[in-house]
């Protein structure tokens, strides 16, 4: 039971890490102004973490839940859609990498 709860404040804290890495990507200027929303992805370091520390299921929740947190503190339905489609990319990405042993 102790090493649940553990896990569980350590990715509530990993989550709110994500959100600041988020704020503070949100407040920087775009890389690139010719496209709209193309964000550098700093709340993605520490997605890899997570999913290299606990798993892919765990990944996924702590980054999902920081887009619907983003959305909804930060933007619209538009902007869920666009950062859920990013997430799930990125997801898939960092699981192919993974896999491939390209993170160490």
């Amino acid at each position: 039971m102790k090493k649940k709860t553990k896990k569980i404040a350590v990715l509530g804290v990993l989550t709110a890490v994500a959100l600041v890495l988020s704020y503070l990507e949100a407040i920087l200027p775009p890389i690139y102004a010719a496209v709209p929303g193309v964000k550098v992805g700093l709340p993605n370091v520490v997605v890899i973490l997570i999913l290299y520390r606990f798993g892919v299921k765990e990944a996924a929740m702590v980054s999902f839940m920081r887009v619907f947190v983003v959305a909804l503190l930060f933007g619209n339905a538009m902007t869920l859609a666009y950062s859920i489609a990013g997430a799930v990319l990125s997801l898939i990405l960092m699981m192919i990498f993974k896999k491939l042993d390209w993170f160490s």
